[in-house]
């Protein structure tokens, strides 16, 4: 891709390396990769893969126990929904959408949270985004059985996981199946 000067390819490609090493837990490649992404797609000002990147490392901060890393986290995602509503990358605020909500899950705030999740689902739904669908259908899931309605956050995740296996999407089973045992031991 770099002798053919693809560079939005490059960012896109480096965007997904650094999942691959959040996966495999190297952080330090990880921002090395999103550093890379992000500065490959504003050399050519494909603002889409900026916020992509962006969105990326938010929800690497909202990992962590830094309070001001989750305020840079939550004004990127902020920012990345102005831009979203701004030229209609409905791709950006489904992620957007869904990292607030993991983050309002996780700091405790479940409706807000249930809003994000469901903007998220709503937009999803409307272009047709098939593993977002599923994924947000485990969130949504989460969210309920986190706020104290296990019954119908099970069921959502229960029917997330077999819409995820008709599909071949395994990694979504397998949050999935991760989200249902985490419910079980509450």
């Amino acid at each position: 891709l770099r002798p053919l000067d693809e560079r939005r390819a490059l960012a896109t490609f480096h965007r997904h390396l650094a999942a691959l090493y959040r996966d495999l837990g190297d952080e330090a490649l990880v921002e090395k990769e999103l550093g890379r992404a992000i500065a490959m797609a504003e050399s050519v000002r494909q603002m889409d893969l900026v916020h992509h990147g962006r969105i990326q490392r938010a929800s690497i901060a909202f990992a962590t126990k830094d309070i001001d890393a989750w305020a840079r986290a939550s004004q990127q995602l902020h920012e990345a929904l102005v831009f979203s509503d701004a030229t209609d990358m409905y791709r950006v605020r489904v992620e957007a959408r869904a990292n607030l909500a993991l983050a309002s899950m996780v700091s405790g705030d479940f409706e807000v949270a249930l809003e994000h999740a469901t903007d998220a689902m709503t937009v999803a739904v409307r272009h047709g985004l098939s593993l977002r669908k599923v994924s947000l259908r485990v969130l949504l899931g989460r969210i309920l059985v986190k706020r104290g309605d296990r019954q119908s956050g099970k069921a959502l995740i229960d029917s997330a996981m077999g819409a995820a296996s008709r599909i071949g999407y395994q990694g979504v089973v397998s949050r999935a199946q991760a989200a249902l045992l985490a419910s079980s031991s509450l």
